[in-house]
């Protein structure tokens, strides 16, 4: 199955030559507390970046997470389940959103 990307749409998207693109890169440590991602998206804010990757998030398996204030939160981690190691995660702004055309974890 062949995909069209629709030109006019792309050109619409956060990322491009004429765009400035704020992205940052945090080792967390750990996602594992309640509070942290709402601290981790506060910070996000506070440095106006447009993507913020993540290591160290210690979340299992993988799967993507709508925040209340509309950014994208893409993750991957381990899947047997057994420990919280490892992990990583993309967070996109509303805006970076549409810039992303799919993911694979």
């Amino acid at each position: 199955m062949e995909k069209r990307i629709n030109r006019t749409a792309l050109s619409m998207t956060t990322i491009g030559m004429k765009n400035r693109t704020r992205i940052g890169f945090w080792n967390i440590r750990t996602m594992l507390e309640a509070s942290k991602l709402s601290q981790v998206l506060k910070e996000m804010t506070n440095y106006k970046l447009d993507l913020l990757g993540l290591s160290e998030t210690r979340w299992n398996g993988s799967g993507e997470l709508t925040t209340a204030t509309g950014e994208l939160l893409i993750y991957s981690g381990r899947s047997d389940e057994k420990e919280h190691e490892y992990g990583v995660g993309l967070i996109l702004s509303k805006a970076m959103r549409k810039s992303l055309i799919e993911w694979t974890a």
